[in-house]
């Protein structure tokens, strides 16, 4: 809890101490209750934890081979582990069931749920932001109006998984944060902007798998003539034709620089039309953008504008939206909530942007 001028002047932002107030109003009280069971769960893991050293100090007596002590001792370490992941994993879900409904009330008109989906797979594909994936999870989901301009965000993770048994391989294609925003702005092309580094790794790609093809495509050209073979002479033409067609297709989209020779180092912008791309991204967009990356703390975010949308996807492993730092850390602590508070904002200072456009008419 913030209870002295010093703890309040680390807050310097006015809107957060607004809401600060009104949580200490409106949640606080109800704060104690689960202090007390995290208090318990603490206690009931380190007795386990306990229990669990003292038993394998008991098989070390019986056996005192250094087999035996270093696998008895990885089998305690895990038995702790995984006692420790389901007592905190309860702790987490109960202190979520039972505040964020409350906190998110006090910020606006937000809707929160957990495992929904509630951006559709059409949606994502048409963003062109995401890889192919055929495995789909989805955390925490919020939805609902913010100054009139309806929002949706999604803790997703997207996998590809193929082969199966023992050659079954699952590679994750995105896990992060994805907001989706109807935008004021009539948008008729495909604008996107991305990380320049994840940029240069999707090019890298694109082109070692031109070059694989293209070589294979020599091979069976050479293997057609000396051996008077017309297939492998017909698939070594046919390859290159599969990079135009496919790895670089004639629709591809036009980089574009922006005024801001800062904001180019760090992102790369393509579109399908440039007039359009230089309307959506004005100088204000570019500076919420910016804060969106800083406040999740991630550095590989992406956004597009496709059929009057805005979309973000935001690349990062942390597990976004929590209360609950881990069983060992105090639920007063206001650490949590202002990174709450601020992952959520952050959405709606981009939101207040559009709003903000549609005023001025920028």
């Amino acid at each position: 809890m913030i209870k002295n001028t010093d703890n309040l002047n680390k807050y310097k932002n006015e809107k957060f101490l607004n809401f600060y107030k009104k949580y200490e109003k409106e949640i606080t009280p109800y704060i104690g209750k689960y202090e007390k069971t995290r208090i318990k769960y603490a206690i009931l893991f380190t007795i386990l934890a306990i229990l669990s050293t003292v038993l394998f100090e008991r098989f070390i007596i019986l056996d005192f081979s250094l087999g035996a002590i270093i696998s008895m001792g990885l089998f305690d370490f895990c038995v702790i582990c995984i006692i420790y992941d389901k007592i905190n994993s309860k702790l987490k879900n109960k202190i979520k069931q039972t505040f964020i409904p409350k906190i998110i009330q006090t910020i606006g008109e937000i809707h929160w749920n957990t495992g929904n989906t509630i951006i559709s797979d059409t949606i994502l594909e048409k963003s062109k932001l995401f890889g192919d994936y055929n495995i789909r999870s989805n955390d925490d989901t919020f939805e609902g109006k913010y100054n009139g301009i309806e929002f949706k965000v999604s803790e997703t993770n997207l996998s590809y998984e193929s082969g199966s048994g023992d050659k079954r391989t699952v590679s994750t294609v995105f896990n992060g944060i994805i907001i989706l925003i109807d935008s004021n702005k009539e948008t008729k092309a495909h604008t996107i902007i991305e990380t320049k580094v994840k940029a240069i790794q999707k090019i890298i790609k694109k082109i070692s798998l031109s070059v694989l093809i293209l070589w294979f495509s020599i091979l069976s050209i050479g293997n057609g003539i000396h051996t008077n073979n017309i297939t492998a002479l017909v698939v070594g033409i046919v390859l290159p034709l599969v990079i135009i067609l496919f790895i670089f297709p004639k629709n591809q989209m036009m980089s574009m620089k922006l005024e801001d020779s800062d904001f180019n180092k760090k992102y790369i912008v393509t579109t399908e039309d440039q007039i359009e791309g230089r309307y959506l991204i004005t100088t204000g967009f570019m500076d919420r953008f910016k804060n969106l990356q800083t406040a999740f703390g991630t550095k590989n975010i992406k956004c597009a504008f496709f059929d009057n949308k805005v979309m973000f996807a935001l690349h990062t492993n942390k597990d976004f939206f929590e209360l609950s730092e881990g069983l060992f850390h105090s639920l007063k602590h206001p650490k949590r909530v202002k990174s709450f508070y601020e992952e959520t904002t952050a959405i709606y200072d981009i939101i207040d942007y559009f709003k903000l456009d549609e005023k001025t008419g920028l």
